[in-house]
């Protein structure tokens, strides 16, 4: 059965950091854990990012690049000014597909600098949770449901 998520991403981006230089980005997915650098994805799961939006327009503006296993990255986005989630232009992407065991992280490239007082911008990743095995009869796998999705 699938299960949506909300994580809220974080880039604490320091005082006096320059335009184009790369920040780690920190996920927290439940809060009594606090925020993660990096998520393993649980066993028997797969998760299916489908969003990743703002609320609004960020102190110090960035793109942010997703990365599977330490690799890619395998998805950079529009900068998150134009991520806002009331944008009627807002860009959408392809979702992206994590199976079970695989890390999920992200990192920063800013695109002004950030001045004497430094920045925290804060955006958000939807993600459907499914199972990364077969389903029950009659329902598609993880698996085949994110295949469909891409071809879709």
């Amino acid at each position: 059965m699938a299960k949506e998520l909300t994580l809220i991403a974080m880039v604490n981006i320091p005082a006096n950091t320059k335009a184009h230089s790369v920040v780690p980005v920190s996920f927290t997915v439940d809060p009594q854990l606090g925020p993660q650098n990096s998520i393993q994805i649980p066993k028997g799961k797969a998760w299916i990012v489908k969003d990743v939006y703002t609320t609004e327009s960020p102190s110090v503006d960035c793109i942010i690049q997703f990365m599977k296993n330490d690799e890619g990255p395998i998805l950079q986005t529009d900068p998150l000014s134009t991520l806002i989630v009331t944008n009627p232009a807002k860009p959408k992407y392809k979702p992206l597909y994590y199976e079970e065991f695989s890390k999920l992280s992200a990192k920063a490239v800013t695109l002004a600098d950030a001045g004497t007082g430094g920045a925290t911008v804060t955006f958000y990743i939807k993600v459907e949770e499914v199972p990364a095995t077969s389903g029950a009869p009659g329902r598609p796998s993880g698996l085949a449901k994110i295949k469909a999705l891409l071809k879709g």
